[in-house]
Parts: structure tokens; C-alpha cells; sequence
């Protein structure tokens, strides 16, 4: 898939973290006594959300390396 513009990128990445955070979950119920996975999917979901408000200033920001 060809990533045309900030919305596709957008799109994708918030989709993917979507869909780990529900792995996360679904890993949480078999080790519940162990809360690194509910916090991980938790943490997920709100990248996600995040994602999704991605100003077009950050998208188009770039980092150069040494």
C-alpha cells in the first residue's frame, strides 16, 4: 500500500495500534495477574487516538541524521 498523504498515513498507523492494543487485550485476559498488557493496550489506544490529531506541521516534520 502506497501512503499518499498525511490522512492514509494517518490512517494506518492509528489502525495498526488499534489492532495491538486489541492483542494486548486479549493476552491481558490469559496473564491477568501480570499488568503490563493492559497497560501497554491502554497505552495503544491513546497513540492511537493521538494519531489521529496529527497536525499537518508534525506530519511534514522531519528529523535529519548525523
Amino acid at each position: 500500500m502506497i501512503l499518499n498523504d498525511k490522512q492514509d498515513c494517518v490512517e494506518s498507523i492509528a489502525k495498526v495500534l488499534e489492532r495491538t492494543s486489541a492483542w494486548r487485550k486479549a493476552i491481558a485476559v490469559n496473564f491477568p495477574d501480570d499488568p503490563r498488557n493492559v497497560r501497554a493496550a491502554e497505552t495503544l489506544e491513546k497513540l492511537a487516538v493521538d494519531a489521529t490529531h496529527t497536525s499537518a506541521a508534525v506530519f511534514l516534520e522531519r528529523g535529519e541524521t548525523a
